[in-house]
């Protein structure tokens, strides 16, 4: 197992190479200068070219991303063109809070998403399960920022129960929690109800039943552990978009994490906060995807089996080439 965790981390060392150079080239097509937009439009051309040689813009784009990626290998993310601050420093002050967002987000969607995806499942072709798939149906097709503002003009401008902006305490989470968790809930009980049909039908369950095990054993036991396999599949993709919704949900309620703080970053031309933001959160979903994988090997012993008989299937052909 050890192995393969060094061969996924490897994997994902070569994947945020990749992304690194995606971003950092997208970037350099965008039109505008990053100088005009730091300076003004109307800066003089001695004070652009100034800012040029300063932060190394008068360089060949290749040369410029060599030397970025060799200071990022290093841990310097470069410095902010708009305040002159290290960019590690900048983002890591507000991630924080987008891990938080993203953490209550990814609780709720299981809380909600796991049961009510297998009260579907039982209860399939009654009025509940109707109810609530179409409830699902709406919840995946709604758009994020349509269902914050909706919230926001519910539970604070008409009721006054919640704070509209901010992310100062508990009662300030509950919307942006609820708006990121909708779509990833529906989701994730979607896939849970599908799953646990596929799995009610196995042969062990019936022969289960005919030997009058408990009903709610069989649920929790037998059905719900070998249903979570394509579920934890989808979890970990909810926690990705999470991460990357964070963005428009930061701005709609107006919170100081680092989705709201990239998107003032691109509108100032500020590539090297882009650039850095983006890296942390493709290498947070590194992290979710390499543990999704640890979690299918704890949960489903073939899984387990199999790459341990890779490993004697490997050791007895290094024996014959010996011998």
């Amino acid at each position: 197992m050890l192995q393969y965790v060094l061969k996924r981390i490897i994997m994902s060392i070569f994947v945020l190479i990749g992304v690194s150079m995606l971003i950092f080239f997208l970037l350099e097509l965008a039109p505008g200068d990053p100088a005009l937009a730091v300076l003004g439009e109307n800066a003089s051309p001695e004070a652009v070219a100034e800012f040029h040689k300063i932060h190394g813009l008068d360089d060949p784009a290749l040369v410029r991303y060599a030397r970025y990626l060799w200071n990022v290998l290093h841990g310097d993310l470069g410095t902010s063109y708009s305040n002159g601050k290290a960019v590690a420093g900048e983002i890591l002050t507000r991630f924080p809070t987008t891990v938080l967002l993203a953490f209550l987000a990814t609780v709720a969607t299981v809380i909600i998403g796991v049961p009510l995806g297998i009260l579907t499942a039982i209860k399939r072709g009654k009025w509940v399960d109707t109810l609530l798939s179409a409830t699902a149906m709406i919840g995946v097709s709604m758009p994020g920022f349509w269902l914050g503002l909706m919230l926001i003009y519910a539970f604070s401008l008409k009721i006054g129960w919640l704070p509209a902006s901010g992310f100062y305490g508990p009662v300030y989470w509950i919307l942006p929690t609820v708006t990121m968790a909708a779509a990833s809930a529906a989701a994730v009980m979607r896939t849970m109800h599908s799953s646990m049909l596929e799995v009610v039908r196995q042969d062990y369950i019936r022969t289960a039943r005919a030997k009058g095990v408990v009903e709610s054993r069989i649920i929790f036991h037998h059905m719900l552990r070998n249903s979570l396999i394509p579920v934890i599949t989808v979890i970990g993709l909810q926690i990705s978009l999470l991460f990357g919704g964070t963005m428009v949900i930061e701005t709609v309620f107006s919170i100081p994490g680092l989705g709201k703080f990239l998107v003032t970053a691109l509108k100032a031309r500020d590539y090297p906060i882009c650039q850095g933001g983006v890296l942390l959160v493709s290498c947070s979903y590194s992290i979710v995807s390499l543990g999704c994988d640890l979690l299918y090997a704890f949960l489903d012993p073939r899984i387990r089996a199999s790459y341990q008989g890779k490993k004697k299937s490997d050791r007895k052909a290094v024996e014959k080439n010996g011998k």
